[in-house]
């Protein structure tokens, strides 16, 4: 399989070490774009294509279809939006005016005055959540064995030993 191929083609069969360096060298342009501010950061989205393409290619070898990237990816995008959304509650919580004091000038807490902190923490929490899903999902497709023959995505990866010449 060519390089491009790797990139913008979302069927065959890579091996472990083709998926880290194809991964890496995503990785690298996304960083490299998100340093520039326009056009660069909108470019980034243009890097979603060949992840899908890597990823897809790596749960084939694997004997999987690369649809369950759309479970995956929609699962974590859910966990990442409760997490915004969280955060989000707890910050407009901690814009309140002053607490009510007592008579003798000391502010009166109730539970409502901790609940900032709470969804922040909470949202911190499921925030840390979808990294260590990723992150597993990730590990997950990049360490498993590939199939060892061919599967319905196509023959083992990598080189083929030539047929002996005949004498």
């Amino acid at each position: 399989m060519n390089t491009l191929m790797l990139f913008i083609s979302p069927r065959g069969r890579i091996r472990r070490g083709v998926f880290w360096l194809g991964f890496a060298a995503v990785m690298v342009a996304s960083l490299v774009l998100s340093a520039i501010r326009w056009p660069g950061q909108p470019l980034v989205l243009l890097l979603l294509w060949p992840q899908i393409c890597i990823l897809g290619k790596r749960l084939h070898d694997m004997g999987r279809s690369a649809w369950l990237l759309l479970l995956v990816f929609a699962a974590i995008a859910v966990i990442f939006l409760i997490a915004a959304a969280l955060s989000l509650l707890g910050f407009s919580a901690g814009f309140r005016p002053a607490p009510s004091l007592d008579a003798h000038g000391v502010a009166i807490r109730t539970a409502a005055s901790h609940l900032p902190l709470t969804l922040l923490l909470v949202g911190f929490g499921v925030f840390l959540a979808g990294l260590v899903c990723s992150l597993a999902f990730l590990l997950w497709v990049g360490l498993s064995r590939g199939a060892p023959a061919g599967n319905r995505f196509g023959p083992p990866p990598g080189p083929t030993v030539p047929a002996p010449a005949a004498a």
